[in-house]
């Protein structure tokens, strides 16, 4: 045999030898990812069912639409007051407010239209496999499904920020774990849907697929109008990067959805703009008070760990590194949904688990706790004190999941932590292992990547 031939074939054989005594960790990585979602899914799956609130109507309408082929939910209404189940299990022969508006001879639903558009197949393939089932299980796995997909496509675009795979593993998941996001991917609400589509949009964005992208931001903005003030930042931070052409790209879907929404409503309010209910100015001050610090409602008593975006914007503004246009968009896209949210009549949201309303904008918020990790992760106490705000919004948040249906009754942090001391110990154990553990081993795994990959 030649000395050449000889030579690779060792070198094959040497490979190959190698990868066999590399430890293989393709066979943990779907164990990983369902472990996840097992923890993901762990409010609904405590309480299999939607809540209350506004999630029946949603239901009714997307049932409405399937079904019926009709956006006037009226004999829906009728029939889950008989008995039916379509507004879920929970609602079944019960009267619930009719959240409807007159408008001349028509009822119209006084819900935004693009949610229980997107649910309608889903649920009229339940309907037309068991006519009699109520929708839950399939409603609250949609939320689940969209909302995890989200929350891996977010992870790995903090490893992507960080450069550092295991801080960005703890930030990733300890601001989805900590925060009210987590229980709301349990729920059939606009806000999980929010967020995760323009997560999923700028996801699509950093790989070019423009297609996708602008089909992830246009679904974002049919949920709820107020969505543009997350959109709107992202087109403004391609267009300084990307060029107009690329902006461009994302415009067809945003547009074709706006067109729709303007024939929507002209079709059933008779002009052409409208919001799905009316924007009333409440008290701005109050409001503003209330959005930050309410104790049922109030953003950072429910997510301590949003302190740190504080931190991170005022040591960009004390000059210890420069901020970049992402920075003052990302500021710019919190502050007017702030605003938005603050000077609403209704900042409260009505009855849900916390600060409903303020869901999306913890996206908003991510960019400059990356940049407080970035600035002071080397300090020992600033580890320590994040670890701890990240511990004790897990505590919050496994309180509220684990009891989902009393968490939704306007709740305070107080009776949360203290109602059930021993569930709070269990909360802050559990959440403390996790951080301890869990971080290490999926950086380990370079899980991120790999998803991507496949």
């Amino acid at each position: 045999m030649p000395r050449a031939s000889r030579l690779a074939l060792q070198s094959t054989s040497d490979r190959a030898e190698a990868s066999v005594g590399r430890p293989d960790r393709t066979g943990r990585l779907w164990p990983l990812v369902l472990g996840l979602f097992l923890l993901h899914a762990l409010p609904f799956l405590s309480r299999p069912a939607l809540i209350g609130g506004d999630e029946p109507h949603y239901a009714l309408m997307a049932r409405s639409i399937a079904v019926d082929g009709s956006l006037d939910p009226l004999p829906a209404y009728r029939r889950v007051e008989a008995g039916s189940a379509e507004a879920g299990r929970k609602a079944a022969g019960r009267p619930i407010d009719r959240h409807l508006a007159a408008y001349g001879s028509r009822q119209v639903s006084i819900h935004p239209l693009g949610l229980p558009a997107l649910a309608a197949p889903f649920v009229g393939l339940l309907a037309a496999v068991s006519p009699a089932a109520p929708p839950d299980l399939v409603l609250g796995g949609l939320t689940l499904t969209v909302t995890f997909l989200a929350l891996l496509a977010g992870w790995e675009l903090l490893v992507r920020e960080m450069g550092n795979a295991r801080d960005a593993t703890i930030l990733g998941f300890g601001l989805y774990f900590s925060t009210p996001l987590w229980y709301y991917s349990r729920t059939f609400f606009t806000e999980p849907y929010i967020w995760s589509f323009v997560v999923l949009g700028t996801w699509c964005i950093t790989r070019r697929w423009w297609t996708a992208a602008s089909v992830m931001l246009g679904l974002a903005c049919v949920m709820k109008e107020t969505a543009v003030l997350l959109v709107i930042p992202i087109a403004a931070f391609v267009w300084r990067r990307h060029g107009f052409r690329s902006v461009a790209r994302l415009a067809p879907f945003p547009l074709l959805l706006a067109t729709t929404y303007f024939v929507k409503n002209w079709f059933l309010y008779g002009r052409l703009l409208a919001t799905f209910q009316p924007y009333s100015l409440g008290h701005p001050l109050a409001g503003a008070v209330g959005v930050l610090f309410d104790l049922r409602h109030g953003l950072l008593p429910f997510a301590p760990v949003l302190l740190l975006a504080g931190a991170g914007w005022v040591g960009l503004r004390a000059g210890r590194r420069s901020p970049d246009d992402r920075d003052l968009l990302s500021l710019a896209a919190f502050l007017l949904w702030f605003a938005v949210t603050a000077g609403w009549v209704n900042w409260r949201g009505g009855s849900c688990f916390g600060p409903r309303l303020m869901v999306p904008a913890i996206l908003a918020l991510v960019l400059p706790i990356c940049r407080c990790w970035q600035l002071f992760g080397n300090v020992k106490r600033f580890r320590i004190l994040s670890y701890a705000l990240i511990v004790l919004g897990f505590a919050i948040q496994w309180r509220a999941g684990t009891k989902p249906f009393a968490a939704f009754q306007e709740v305070s942090v107080s009776e949360l932590l203290f109602g059930a001391p021993i569930a709070t110990l269990a909360g802050l154990i559990i959440g403390g292992t996790l951080l301890r553990l869990v971080p290490r081993r999926l950086a380990a795994a370079s899980l991120p990547q790999r998803i991507a990959a496949q």
